[in-house]
């Protein structure tokens, strides 16, 4: 393809890029900001089919080929009226009906809605409810075992507990354990979720629900960490009662930079206190080095630290030794002391739970696991650690394939990444050999890595804005929806200079260079954003530097794509198979992005690591571009 016929066909390709982006930020804002919260997850379903329904049946009727056409018409006229008849009949409710089933089955599903943070579902028994978000277990109610080790075993090491500080669980039952200690004075009870609480409203009973109202009680809807960041008060007992940290999002509540934040909002003698999954009598090599990682992280902080036994493990920890203990007698001897009629933490539970054999075992475990990382904000080793262990339960310990591969990619370092660098220049002859030969090919090898990098690059901004900000849901999907908006100017830019380019190889290689260098800015400014703190500081991060961050790399990536269909469409004719190709491997080099980074790469080597590693990766992509920029078929005119 050349001359106008080129133009034309590569205006028409950058356009149909433009298009797709504009179409992903106007579902991006709509959805965020305005569906999410007011219909159901089938009706947007319903939504979204119908105006894919819409543009089928528009590409259709607009269709050249009429023998075709008239075939396909038919097919869907029947779609498009069986899909109104099922709308207008209910189906969509029958349909959610019957996912909902396959979903809960074996449950008893009392109730479904959506916050802007998740599905909420509620499932019940006899005489007891179970509330999950986004299918993980929030609380059962009752489950007076689970109320009372969460925060007995907190109290009872502190002599005088008055403020205390309760991040997530009290409705399950903690916020009543806690007030029936007289010495309490306050606590400020954080739930991200104001829906959880309003849910289990419905379902408590009204004596339950009445404890949200005591004037000791103030409930903040927040993110914990953010309001430990703000907050200037000071707590004798810190309870962070929040599931294991299975994301990188829940993960932020057990690094280093969380429990030294901690430390400083807890008064001289205070305690910090909180549980995770556990073993009674074994502990497998995966649990130890999920244990060992915390246990280490939190050792880095507070010089004094007691890990009490069981199905969960109970860390409390603090800067002083006095008055904390794990002799079950003197914990026994303190709760007549304060006249507490426990059922569960008592006498006989306390003996078994804390033998002493038990826990020098534990401790003896957890202390010598080898080779456990600390768990630091931008290198959240911990969330790995626990998806090997719970990848463990469904397979026995060092068993199933998938736990041998996550255990054995620990050993991943930075510099394996230099590897395709290194392959790359040593291909770098025959790829200069085979120049002429590949009719433009080459192209999808850098855009495959682009589209690699640009999924990264929202994955570590996402994660990085939520380590420094806490998890305030609609900013993070207007950041996501600014990289669309960053693509779209970026293929705007490009689609309108694209015939005034006379060497397109060259533009072509510097804006590899701009993907090259953009990970490396990224842990620059993460490191002036955490050394710098002040409200100065915080101000221009949240409202400034975050945004624009994923506008300046969708730029780049809007800028890149179009400008390599022009360079492929000069070696081939048909624009369909180039839109296709180009699209395909963007997409083929984001899907792999997603995967490999988050659950791998970044838990394994830190941001910063993974930064680099894409750096490297890119390189590939700029050897290959500067291989074939010889060739004067991609040179303008």
């Amino acid at each position: 393809t050349t001359g106008a016929g080129l133009d034309r066909a590569s205006r028409g390709l950058g356009l149909i890029y433009i298009l797709e982006a504009l179409g992903a930020v106007a579902g991006g804002l709509l959805t965020s900001l305005v569906l999410i919260r007011t219909v159901s997850p089938m009706v947007l379903v319903g939504i979204l089919g119908g105006l894919n329904l819409a543009a089928a049946g528009l590409l259709l009727y607009s269709s050249s080929d009429r023998r075709m056409a008239k075939k396909i018409k038919v097919l869907w006229l029947v779609v498009a009226v069986a899909s109104i008849v099922a709308v207008v009949a209910g189906g969509l409710g029958d349909l959610a009906q019957l996912t909902l089933g396959w979903q809960w089955r074996g449950f008893k599903l009392e109730k479904v809605e959506n916050s802007i943070y998740g599905n909420l579902a509620v499932t019940g028994g006899e005489n007891q409810f179970s509330i999950f978000e986004n299918g993980l277990l929030v609380f059962t109610h009752p489950d007076l075992l689970s109320a009372e080790e969460s925060v007995h075993f907190a109290m009872l090491e502190h002599p005088e507990p008055q403020r205390i500080l309760l991040i997530g669980g009290g409705v399950g039952g903690s916020l009543r354990e806690i007030l029936r200690y007289p010495s309490v004075s306050g606590v400020t009870y954080l739930e991200l979720d104001p829906a959880i609480i309003r849910l289990a409203g419905e379902f408590l009973d009204p004596s339950e629900s009445a404890i949200l109202t005591d004037p000791r009680v103030k409930v903040i809807n927040g993110d914990g960490r953010l309001y430990l960041e703000r907050a200037r008060q000071k707590y004798d007992l810190i309870i962070v009662n929040l599931p294991d940290p299975f994301t990188a999002q829940i993960n932020r509540f057990y690094t280093r930079e969380f429990f030294e934040l901690a430390r400083s909002r807890l008064r001289p003698g205070g305690r910090l206190s909180f549980g995770v999954t556990s073993a009674e009598n074994y502990i497998s090599g995966e649990l130890r080095n999920f244990l060992g990682c915390i246990y280490k992280t939190v050792k880095s902080v507070f010089p004094y630290l007691v890990v009490i036994p069981g199905g969960s493990n109970y860390f409390i920890a603090s800067d002083t030794a006095d008055y904390l203990t794990d002799d079950y007698a003197v914990l026994e001897d303190r709760i007549r002391e304060r006249r507490l009629d426990l059922k569960y933490v008592r006498g006989y539970y306390l003996a078994d739970r804390m033998r002493r054999s038990r826990i020098d075992y534990l401790q003896r475990m957890i202390e010598t696991a080898p080779r456990v990382q600390l768990n630091l904000d931008f290198h959240p080793i911990c969330y790995f650690y626990d998806m090997i262990f719970w990848s463990s339960y469904f397979s026995g310990e060092g068993g199933g394939w998938f736990t041998r591969f996550l255990t054995a990619s620990l050993i991943m370092r930075w510099w394996w990444f230099l590897i395709p660098v290194g392959l790359s220049l040593l291909l770098f002859p025959i790829f200069s050999r085979r120049r002429n030969r590949t009719r433009g090919a080459w192209v999808l090898w850098p855009v495959m890595t682009s589209g690699f990098s640009e999924i990264v690059f929202q994955v570590v901004v996402l994660l990085s804005f939520q380590i420094l900000y806490g998890y305030v849901y609609y900013k993070l999907g207007i950041i996501l929806t600014l990289f669309m908006v960053g693509l779209v100017l970026g293929g705007g830019v490009i689609t309108a200079i694209l015939p005034r380019i006379r060497d397109e190889g060259r533009l072509f290689f510097i804006t590899q260079i701009a993907i090259c260098l953009y990970p490396l800015i990224l842990p620059v400014v993460f490191y002036l954003l955490t050394a710098y703190p002040g409200e100065l500081t915080r101000r221009l991060g949240e409202n400034i530097i975050f945004p624009a961050l994923p506008v300046l790399a969708g730029f780049i990536g809007g800028f890149q794509l179009p400008l390599a269909g022009r360079i492929y469409l000069r070696g081939k004719k048909r624009m369909g198979l180039v839109a296709g190709l180009t699209y395909g491997f963007d997409l083929i080099g984001a899907c792999l992005g997603a995967i490999l980074i988050s659950a791998l790469v970044l838990p394994i080597l830190g941001v910063a690591a993974t930064c680099y590693a894409v750096f490297f990766l890119n390189l590939t992509g700029l050897v290959v571009i500067h291989a074939y920029r010889g060739n004067e078929t991609i040179k303008g005119r």
